[in-house]
């Protein structure tokens, strides 16, 4: 299934890459899709770090957007997360004790 820190509550096994903007940008308010990705500031005509067009994901909840690739999604992980309600590592919650991924203890133990 899709990463529990990146996509659907299943489990997978995927880096820890925050989607924090190297631009300093605030989350675009919710609901409202983000055209620039928060790694590598580029937008859906060009990733950055490849020079090659890439549609992002877009976080279902705070609208920051990120490539797939720049999340470290490969293969049919990176076509399976644009079929869901993607969440980003700010917004998703576990889904065994409901806190915040960050403040969660549940995947330490």
């Amino acid at each position: 299934g899709i990463n529990a820190e990146y996509g659907d509550s299943t489990a997978g096994a995927t880096p820890d890459v925050s989607i924090k903007s190297e631009a300093g940008q605030d989350a675009p308010s919710k609901g409202k899709k983000s055209g620039v990705c928060d790694v590598c500031n580029g937008d859906n005509s060009k990733n950055k770090n490849t020079d090659l067009a890439e549609e992002m994901v877009s976080c279902v909840d705070c609208g920051r957007s990120a490539h797939p690739s720049c999340l470290q999604f490969e293969g049919q992980l990176a076509e399976t997360v644009k079929q869901y309600n993607w969440q980003c590592l700010e917004c998703k919650s576990c889904s065994i004790c409901g806190k915040k991924m960050r403040s969660c203890a549940c995947k330490k133990e």
